[in-house]
């Protein structure tokens, strides 16, 4: 997906976002969210434990959706 596309809902209630790998630290990888530039940021940084990354395969991208519960 490319960069410049808009963090599009995945259903209603919820909202998908891309972030792109930004720095590693001893125990976990940061990633950024990647933003439009005629958009702004929701959520900023997303840190993954480093055990966790690997479990992914380390990815240079990841997409997380967030949902609205109770």
């Amino acid at each position: 997906m490319p960069a410049d596309i808009k963090n599009q809902p995945a259903q209603p209630g919820a909202v998908t976002i891309r972030f792109a790998r930004d720095k590693e630290t001893t125990g976990t990888i940061r990633y950024a969210e990647v933003v439009p530039d005629d958009d702004m940021a929701r959520v900023k940084n997303i840190y993954l434990q480093k055990f966790f990354a690997k479990e992914l395969g380390l990815p240079d991208a990841i997409t997380v959706t967030i949902t609205a519960g109770a």
